[in-house]
Order: C-alpha cells, then sequence, then structure tokens
C-alpha cells in the first residue's frame, strides 16, 4: 500500500478510481504541494525523522485536518463568549432619517444596520418595499441574506432577470432613486456590471475602477468611491478586555484555484506565527464543505479550527490579541478586506497582507513580508505597547471609517437628510485655566468649544458632549477624540478613561459599564443627561457610563510615557540610521521605528530624526516623544517649511552620525528582518567601504528586487573581500540605482567624499548611489531584503504629479549631468540610463498630468532633456513628446 493513501477495499472504490482521484487532487493542489517542502512543518517532520508526506487524496486531507487539536477551539470558549454582550449600543450615531431599501449579502447587511430605517428587499416583499423607501440601493451580492439572490451575479440568471425587468422598474415607476454599489470591485467588474448600468448613482469600492464605470455606464448621474466602515451594533471593542486571548487567529478562507499573491503573503505571516511564542489558530470558514478548492495546505491542518456563527465569532475576535487579515486585491488604493478595519473597531492588532490603501489609511496594521518580522512583532513587543497600537486602530475605525458615514455619502448622492455621527463638542475649562487651554488647541479633535462651567449651564442647548479639562492632568493630543469616539460605540451619559482613579476610588474596569465618575476632569459626560444634570448642579457623576482604556492620561506629577518603554543608557552605536522626516508621524512610528525596533542591534543604533520643517502637529509630538522615550534617538528640526525633498535632511544626518557606520531608511518604509545588523556584520568583518542587499517594492503589486545579485556579477574576489573594477561600474551595470536604504556605509569614508544630495530634488538617492559606486574600492552584497520601499504612499511627492513633481528633478538632473561630465561618463549614460530614465519614469509620468498643466510640464521635461544635449532619443515616442509633435 502506498505511503499515506487508503487501500481501494477501504474506500469502495477500484485500483484505477484510486488512481484517477488521486492524480487529479495533485494537480488541483500542486501550487500547494511545492510549497509544502519548504514549510518549517515538513522540515520539522524530516528533522525528526519521521518526514510527513502530503496528503494525497482529499479523503486523507479530511482525516488530518478533522484530527487537529484545536478543532472544537470556539466551542470550548462558548460559554466565556455568550457571557460577553453583543453591543452597548449607541448615544450619538442615530439613524439618517431615510427610508432605504436595499439588497446585499449579510456582510454588507449588517454594516449598515441601523444607519438608516432599512428594509431588505427580496423578491417576496420588493412591491410594498417600493412604496415605502425613498432610495433603494442594490448592492453587489452572491447570494443574500437566505439565498433569495443566488445566482444575481451571474449575467442572464433568473435572479437577474428578474431584478432588472420587474423589481427595478417597479421603484422607478416610483420615483426612487436606484444605487448600484460594488464591493466585489475590481476582480468581478464585468459580472455585476449590467447591474450598475441600471442605477442613477453608481458607487465602487475601488477607486481603480471609477473610469470603467464613467466610459461603461453614460446614464449614471454620479459616481464615486465607497470604502468599508464599522458598526457599533457589531464591531466594537465592549468588554474585549475582561478575557484576553494571546493566540493569533485568522477566521476566513483559502482558495486552491485563486488569488496566488493572498497565498504567498498568508504563507509568510502563518510561518512567522508558527515560529513563535504565540499559538496559530485558522477558523475555516467553509470546514463543512468539505471541497478540496478551499482546502488550507497540509502543513497547516494542525491549526485548523471548524466553522462558528458570524455572531460567535465577532466575539471570538474582539478578545483575541491578534487576528489576521487577508486581502485578495493587492494595487487598490481604496478597496481592502472589510475584515481589516473591523478587527481594529474591536481593538485588536492587526496582521495582514499588503494592500495599498490599507498600508496608507492603518500604518499600524503590520504589513508582513517577512516571516521573521512577524515572529520578532509576537515575540518581542511589550504588552502596553501592544495595547497602545490596538487602541490607534480602534481610534482611527471610529474616527474616519463609520458606517454611518458611508451611508452619508449615499444618502447625500441622492438628495436625502443625513445626521451628525460626532455631535457637538465643548471642552470645560476654568476661566483661568490657559495652560488648559493650550491643551485643547493641541487636540486631534477640531472644532471643539472652550467654556466655562457657568457658561455651559446657559448653553447647554448648544452642546452633545462635555468634556471637563483640569491643570492637574496631562492628556493625550488624542483624549477629547478616544471619549467622542466612545459615545459612538456605547449608549451611556457619560465616559471616562479607567485611570488615574480618583482619591479612594478603584480604577474601573477597562472597556466596561462602570457606574461612577468620580472625577469629572478624566472623561466626558452627554449634557442632556443625568450625568449631566449631575455634573451642572455640582454632584457626584454616577449611573450608566463606560470606562475606555488606560493611556494617554496621567497626573502631572506622572508621565505619559508607555511603561515598558522607559529610558535606559544608550549603548555604544554602531549604526546610525538617518530618517528625513516630513509631516508623516503615524508612519514614522508604525513602519520605520517599529520596523527598526525589530532589529537584534536596536539598541545599538543612534536613530537621527531630521525633521525637514514640519508643519503637522501629530508628527511634531510624535518627534518629541521619540526623542524623550528613546535615548539612542537624535531629534534635529529645520524651522517650519520643508524643503520639498529628503536632501536636505539626509545630508544634515550625515553630518549628525556618530556610528561608525550609517544608512537611510525613509518613515514610511521599514527594515527587514536582521538585515541591518547583517550587513554591518559584513562591513566589519571586511573593512568595506560598504555592502547592499535587496529591496521589495509595494505599489501596485509586491516586486523584489535583486540588487545583491546585479552587483556581485561585476565585483571581483581579491581573497579579502570584494573589489570594484574600476572604472567602468556604472558602465557595466548600465547605470542601474539601486536603493541606498539597502546599504550600510562607512560614515568616515562617506564623509570624505564630500557629497550632498541635491536640496529640494526628487530621485536624489539614485544618484547618490551612481556616485557611491563609482567612488568604492572595497564592497559585498548580502542576497536578502534589507527594506521595503512602500511605492503607493498616499500624499506622497513622488506620486502626486504635476509641474512641480517635474521641477524637483531640475537640480537633480543639472548635478548629475556635471558630475557625470566631470567623471567622463556622460556619452555612455546618454546611451544607456537617460534613455530608459526618459523612457520608463518620466514619460509614464506625463500621461497623469492634467491637460492644463500638460504644456508646462512639457516644457520642464525638455529642459531636462537639454541638460544632455546633443543627444538622440531612441524611443520614437519619447522624441515625439519632447519635439511637440504627440501628447504620450
Amino acid at each position: 500500500m502506498t505511503l499515506g493513501v487508503a487501500s481501494s477495499t477501504e474506500r469502495g472504490l477500484k485500483p484505477d478510481k484510486v488512481l484517477l482521484q488521486e492524480l487529479e487532487y495533485a494537480d488541483q493542489t500542486a501550487a500547494a504541494r511545492e510549497a509544502y517542502y519548504t514549510s518549517s512543518h515538513y522540515v520539522a517532520s524530516v528533522l525528526s525523522g519521521n518526514p510527513e508526506l502530503p496528503s494525497r487524496t482529499p479523503q486523507e486531507y479530511i482525516r488530518r485536518r478533522n484530527g487537529s487539536p484545536v478543532r472544537d477551539y470556539a466551542e470550548h470558549l462558548r460559554p466565556v463568549l455568550e457571557g460577553l454582550p453583543t453591543t452597548l449600543g449607541s448615544r450619538s450615531l442615530s439613524p439618517h432619517p431615510a427610508k432605504v431599501g436595499l439588497i446585499a449579502d449579510e456582510f454588507l447587511y449588517k454594516s449598515l444596520d441601523s444607519t438608516a430605517f432599512l428594509t431588505y428587499v427580496t423578491p417576496d416583499n420588493f412591491k410594498a418595499a417600493a412604496e415605502e423607501v425613498e432610495v433603494l440601493v442594490v448592492a453587489s451580492t452572491w447570494r443574500g441574506l437566505n439565498k433569495e439572490w443566488l445566482g444575481l451575479a451571474t449575467p442572464g440568471s433568473r435572479r437577474r432577470t428578474f431584478l432588472l425587468n420587474e423589481l427595478l422598474p417597479r421603484f422607478r415607476a416610483r420615483n426612487v432613486p436606484i444605487v448600484f454599489y460594488s464591493k466585489e470591485d475590481p476582480p468581478n467588474y464585468g459580472l455585476f456590471l449590467e447591474l450598475a448600468q441600471a442605477a442613477e448613482h453608481i458607487f465602487t469600492s475601488a477607486a481603480e475602477v471609477a473610469e470603467h464605470y464613467a466610459r461603461d455606464c453614460e446614464q449614471a448621474l454620479s459616481i464615486q468611491i465607497l470604502s468599508f466602515g464599522v458598526n457599533p451594533l457589531h464591531h466594537s471593542p465592549v468588554y474585549s478586555r475582561r478575557h484576553r486571548i494571546a493566540d493569533v487567529l485568522f477566521a476566513g478562507s483559502w482558495f486552491t484555484h485563486k488569488y496566488p499573491e493572498r497565498n504567498a503573503g498568508a504563507r509568510k505571516i502563518f510561518e512567522g506565527v508558527a515560529a513563535s511564542s504565540r499559538d496559530l489558530v485558522i477558523i475555516d470558514r467553509n470546514w463543512d464543505l468539505n471541497e478540496s478548492r478551499y482546502f488550507f495546505p497540509d502543513e497547516y491542518t494542525k491549526y485548523l479550527a471548524r466553522a462558528v456563527g458570524h455572531d460567535l465569532l465577532m466575539k471570538l475576535q474582539r478578545v483575541t490579541d491578534f487576528n489576521i487579515n487577508l486581502n485578495s486585491v493587492i494595487g487598490s488604493s481604496s478597496m481592502y478586506a472589510n475584515r481589516a478595519v473591523e478587527l481594529q473597531a474591536m481593538g485588536s492588532f492587526v496582521i495582514s497582507n499588503y494592500n495599498a490603501g490599507l498600508n496608507n489609511r492603518f500604518p499600524g496594521v503590520l504589513t508582513a513580508e517577512s516571516s521573521e518580522d512577524v515572529r520578532a512583532t509576537l515575540d518581542a513587543m511589550p504588552a502596553l505597547e501592544l495595547y497602545g497600537i490596538q487602541m490607534e486602530g480602534l481610534r482611527r475605525a471610529y474616527t474616519d471609517h463609520l458606517a454611518h458615514d458611508r451611508m452619508a455619502d449615499i444618502l447625500r448622492a441622492v438628495g436625502l437628510a443625513c445626521t451628525s455621527g460626532t455631535g457637538r463638542v465643548c471642552a470645560v475649562v476654568d476661566l483661568q485655566a490657559d495652560a488648559v487651554r493650550r491643551v485643547v488647541a493641541d487636540q486631534t479633535l477640531a472644532g471643539i468649544a472652550v467654556v466655562t462651567p457657568e457658561e455651559l449651564r446657559d448653553h447647554r442647548g448648544d452642546f452633545d458632549i462635555a468634556v471637563p479639562l483640569s491643570a492637574e492632568y496631562r492628556y493625550a493630543a488624542t483624549h477629547v477624540e478616544d471619549l467622542v469616539n466612545g459615545f459612538k460605540y456605547a449608549d451611556v451619559d457619560f465616559v471616562l478613561k479607567a485611570g488615574p482613579a480618583g482619591a479612594g476610588d478603584a480604577a474601573p474596569a477597562e472597556h466596561e459599564r462602570t457606574d461612577s465618575m468620580p472625577v469629572p476632569a478624566v472623561g466626558a459626560f452627554w449634557v442632556a443627561s443625568e450625568a449631566g444634570n449631575a455634573y451642572l448642579g455640582g454632584r457626584r457623576v454616577q449611573g450608566d457610563g463606560y470606562a475606555l482604556d488606560s493611556l494617554g492620561l496621567a497626573r502631572r506629577r506622572e508621565s505619559l510615557e508607555i511603561k515598558g518603554m522607559e529610558r535606559a543608557e544608550p549603548a555604544e552605536a554602531v549604526l546610525s540610521v538617518v530618517v528625513p522626516v516630513y509631516n508623516n508621524g503615524l508612519q514614522l512610528v508604525h513602519k520605520c521605528i517599529r520596523s527598526l525596533s525589530r532589529s537584534s542591534i536596536f539598541q545599538r543604533m543612534q536613530i537621527v530624526l531630521v525633521d525637514d520643517g514640519s508643519s503637522d502637529a501629530g508628527t511634531l509630538r510624535t518627534l518629541q516623544d521619540l526623542a524623550d522615550r528613546y535615548p539612542h534617538v537624535r531629534l534635529y528640526q529645520f524651522g517650519e517649511g520643508g524643503s520639498g525633498s529628503a536632501s536636505r535632511a539626509r545630508n544634515k544626518g550625515l553630518e549628525l552620525a556618530t556610528a561608525p557606520w550609517v544608512t537611510y531608511l525613509d518613515p514610511d518604509n521599514e527594515a527587514v528582518g536582521d538585515a541591518y545588523a547583517k550587513l554591518v556584520d559584513l562591513c566589519v568583518s571586511q573593512s568595506l567601504d560598504f555592502a547592499l542587499g535587496d529591496m521589495l517594492m509595494c505599489a501596485d503589486t509586491v516586486k523584489y528586487f535583486d540588487n545583491a545579485r546585479l552587483l556581485q556579477r561585476h565585483l571581483q574576489d581579491s581573497g579579502e573581500g570584494r573589489i570594484l573594477p574600476p572604472p567602468d561600474i556604472l558602465t557595466r551595470l548600465d547605470f542601474y540605482p539601486m536603493s541606498i536604504q539597502a546599504m550600510v556605509i562607512g560614515t568616515d569614508w562617506l564623509r570624505s567624499l564630500g557629497l550632498e544630495q541635491p536640496v529640494g530634488a526628487l530621485g536624489q538617492d539614485s544618484f547618490f548611489f551612481q556616485q557611491l559606486v563609482h567612488a568604492a574600492r572595497r564592497v559585498n552584497v548580502l542576497p536578502e531584503p534589507v527594506h521595503i520601499y512602500y511605492g503607493s504612499v498616499q500624499g506622497s511627492v513622488v506620486n502626486t504629479v504635476g509641474p512641480e513633481f517635474f521641477r524637483k528633478y531640475l537640480p537633480l538632473e543639472a548635478a548629475r549631468s556635471q558630475w557625470l561630465r566631470e567623471t567622463g561618463q556622460m556619452e555612455a549614460y546618454k546611451r544607456t540610463r537617460a534613455q530608459s530614465f526618459m523612457k520608463y519614469w518620466f514619460l509614464p509620468k506625463l500621461r497623469l498630468v492634467d491637460t492644463r498643466d500638460y504644456p508646462e510640464c512639457v516644457g520642464i521635461l525638455r529642459q531636462l532633456a537639454s541638460l544632455y544635449a546633443p543627444v538622440t532619443w531612441q524611443d520614437s515616442d519619447v522624441a515625439a513628446v519632447l519635439e511637440g509633435a504627440q501628447r504620450p
């Protein structure tokens, strides 16, 4: 009998049928089998002397899966989970005053639940619904709530024909506006296009397809982007801290037949969790289907648990420290899995594969491109730092990503009235408390009125939420924002920070109901409530309240620092990391600093933060917080008003560097694993000028840049290291630029070159690399990724195209062309890199320029080309544009 395969007698099958079944199964799971043999599970089985091969048939897989030690994971926790309330409602989020008909699946329906007066429309009730509702929203759905819309995604199906020919005409005859919303774009754009073509207003979750709707739906009165939102009735942090589960949870599906990028991302995360000290649990949404196209890879069967109901799953995810999110769409700026937002709204730390929009909007989410980074995050993150990240995700979800606001967008499109979800907020301060008034000015929530207690008594009808503040406390800039958000997910009279407690009062349980607010200055109250009456009447605030987290509030004599991240004496630095900063504080903390903290030499890094004149108050606070928290952070700040690029900050950073080795890392990029430590070791052991590694770029897709291999092929072994063969290394490389963020460079050697990156220029790092390679004599490479470059960062100057974009290349190309002439490399550059740079960088950017700006941009492009004159442009499109004959 073949290893691991049941006999034909056991299965009641003839031998040829068994073989055929095995062959079909092997073909279906081929991709998974290829990865299996590099998995930690298989390697461990080999090292144990008992190699475990992948399953040969579906039946064998199911037997293995059914033997999972966590099979009944959720059932074991059911007694605890069912004791938690599903929701505490909402005080500030009242339904919009509109009657909305909705066709949707369960997830979207629950997301929009109670955001307006909803009527779920079916083939049975559509006639009555058409008489009642003011707008009909038809969402892309595969089956509806109870399979009543099964087949709607199929062109020509009975359900679609009914919708288009009977249901929609009935609503149209009643002058009910029809809205189509696709949450399945871009991969299923074509499947649901016919529904969009029958609507007056179109919403899509994917910004990239808006232009396609404009082309294909001429009848549309409006086309807008609508990303996912959270609903406090289903996605909130209430009672999330009573029981905490330290495991890492993924609840979802695996697809053997599609989404290869999603699957690759999942493997990196799963392998990282498996290597960590935490347990991985996978709730298999398709467990009961027993269909092989939904089977998770064999190496993860021991982590699989049976599917559970939606409400129980929401509670499980709410109390779990780490949850995994997987995106099927990678390059969209607005379309990502709604689970990523919902999990943060429940107070969880989210680990996810890359998605451009998720990376832009939620920098606190760990984008996992390295299993080692996942392991290091799970094993090394202090508990209170983890809590802080979880609460920041909660804040972002409830401030910017409410389903209540998404419904408002729909209603405004059709001209219906909306309600506000925040309420009118005032800070209550003593008339003489100037310092407290400055606290209000520093808050992240805008539009806070400042009143005295007497003024509030006289004008209590002008406000919904009042936040008393006192000079006895230090408040985080997010204090009012957090309290206001508390009223969004709890229908209570008052909310408060759980610490510090008032004299003689124990701190309340965090994220639970509480019946007392002995110190009003640590919370907020709903003005038109018993709590409001008590406060304004000078009585103790008691009754129906809710306690938030204990972060961001301290008595004046205490520190707001996260305990567990206390300052320590800095060790002698071996590496200076120069970080240019400009108005990107969130990315700085969650991308750059967090990634550096995973390094084994983090405490031996001098982190040089150079602020290029930020105007964003949050970034300025972040910079000071980092300088206060870490003894090895050195902060330098230029006066307000940026220079236009990272050059000025990088030049100053090199001047301030004190370690023998130096590198550069942008605030919105990440270091990978322990690569910087490995580069330092390489440089020290071989006395190098610099060492270079590889780069990952995450933009519309994830690309690997094999810098080490490209450079290594031109290096000659001297027996003591690598010697760069002068003088034609750049010609051999075709002047191909490589990332200076993937390098570790000798500080003294670099300074001896006297190089300065052109201030105000874009692309300056590519020129800097070319200069370094030309000057170096001792280099070596590390053939693994050193850093991740995020190429689709919202607001980045490199991703904003107009005349200013092209103008920023003038100082760069002026400096480069002069240097090329001085070093005798101009002709070689014009034959190689100049051609590809113009064709593959400048020309595509020119296509993104607004028509009104096009002549000016072309004029600047001609100036850039003239710096290399005389030159013959080999590409006909380039030549035509520069000659003014056509637009690309």
